[in-house]
C-alpha cells in the first residue's frame, strides 16, 4: 500500500470524513494523508441510522474540526437500509458543507481495508485474484474480484487510470488525494464488478473468475469452501475499520460526484421476496434471484 505521508506533508493533506454502513457493523473515520485521526464503529444494523450522525459529530469535536475537507462513503452493495444510510448521510453533509463528495464501492473498500491493516502489520498479502464475498441473504452472495499484483507502482490505479504521484488539489481535479498509487509495490486491478451470485452457483462462479483468495462474510458458504480463507485479520475487526478503506480509495482513485447525483449500488432492485417466493425457496423449489438485501 502507499506509504503514509511525512508529518509535514500530512499536515497539508485534506481531511476526509469516510462513512461505511453497508453491513451490521458501521464505521466512520476522519483520515488525513493516509492516517486515521479518529475512528468509531457500532454493531447493530438497524441502529446505524441513529448512530452515524452523533458519531461523526463526536469525531469532529475530538479533532477540533468544524468540518472536513471532503466526504466519502461506501455505496454498496449491502444491506438496503445501511447502504441508504451511508449515501444519505454523505450526500447531506457534503451538500451542507459545500465540500467534495466521493463514492466508493463497499466491496472494494473491504479489500482495501484488508490491505491497509496488513500494511500496518508489515504483512504483504498474497498476489493473485481476491474475491470479496458478502452474504446477501435470500440464498445469494454479493461478489466481486480484484487482482493484486507486483507491477511497478504508478502503472495503473484501482479504476484502470494512470496513477501518477504528486499532490492533487481538492478542486477542480476529480481526485481528493495526495498520492497516486493505491499500492506501495503493485496495483489493484478490477476483474469482476460487484454482482449477485446464487449460492448454488457460487463455486462455479469463483472457478470461472480464477479466484485464489477470499474474504468476507460468505466465505464459509459451501461454494467458497476449498479456497484459501483470509484468516490473518478478523472480519469483524476489518469491518470496524472499513471507513479507513473508503478514505484510502477517496484519496487515490475514486471520482468526485455531485451530491445530487449520488446513487446507492444495490445490485438487485427489490427489497424482499414475495410470500410465494419465500415459500418456494424454503422448499428448495427455486433460487431467489432479484430480492434486495435486507438490513
Amino acid at each position: 500500500m502507499s506509504q503514509p505521508l511525512p508529518d509535514s506533508d500530512r499536515a497539508r493533506a485534506p481531511v476526509i470524513l469516510a462513512v461505511e454502513t453497508s453491513t451490521e457493523i458501521g464505521s466512520v473515520a476522519l483520515v488525513q494523508g493516509g492516517e486515521p485521526l479518529a475512528e468509531a464503529h457500532h454493531v447493530g444494523g438497524p441502529e446505524l441510522s441513529a448512530w452515524v450522525l452523533p458519531a461523526i459529530e463526536r469525531l469532529l469535536h475530538d479533532c477540533s474540526l468544524a468540518r472536513p475537507d471532503a466526504v466519502a462513503c461506501g455505496i454498496g452493495p449491502g444491506a438496503f437500509t445501511g447502504v441508504r444510510t451511508a449515501c444519505a448521510t454523505a450526500q447531506a453533509l457534503a451538500w451542507g458543507w459545500s465540500v467534495p463528495l466521493y463514492a466508493v464501492g463497499s466491496l472494494e473498500a473491504f479489500l482495501v481495508t484488508r490491505l491497509v491493516l496488513a500494511e500496518r502489520d508489515g504483512i504483504a498479502p498474497p498476489n493473485g485474484r481476491w474475491g470479496v464475498l458478502m452474504d446477501a441473504r435470500q440464498g445469494e452472495t454479493y461478489a466481486a474480484v480484484w487482482e493484486v499484483s507486483d507491477e511497478p507502482p504508478g502503472a495503473v490505479g484501482s479504476q484502470g487510470r494512470a496513477g501518477g504521484a504528486g499532490h492533487c488539489s481538492l478542486s477542480p481535479g476529480e481526485r481528493v488525494g495526495v498520492r497516486g498509487n493505491l499500492l506501495r509495490s503493485g496495483v489493484l486491478r478490477p476483474i469482476a464488478s460487484p454482482t449477485l451470485v446464487p449460492d448454488a452457483a457460487l463455486a462455479s462462479w469463483l472457478a470461472g473468475q480464477q479466484v485464489g483468495h477470499v474474504l468476507g462474510s460468505a466465505c464459509r458458504k459451501p461454494g467458497a469452501r476449498g479456497l484459501p480463507l483470509d484468516a490473518r485479520i478478523d472480519l469483524d475487526d476489518l469491518l470496524r475499520q472499513a471507513a479507513v478503506g473508503v478514505a484510502r480509495l477517496a484519496e487515490t482513485t475514486a471520482s468526485r460526484v455531485d451530491p445530487l447525483d449520488l446513487q446507492p449500488l444495490y445490485v438487485r432492485d427489490r427489497v424482499a421476496l414475495t410470500e410465494a417466493e419465500r415459500a418456494a425457496h424454503r422448499l428448495g423449489l427455486a433460487a431467489p434471484s432479484s430480492a434486495a438485501g435486507v438490513s
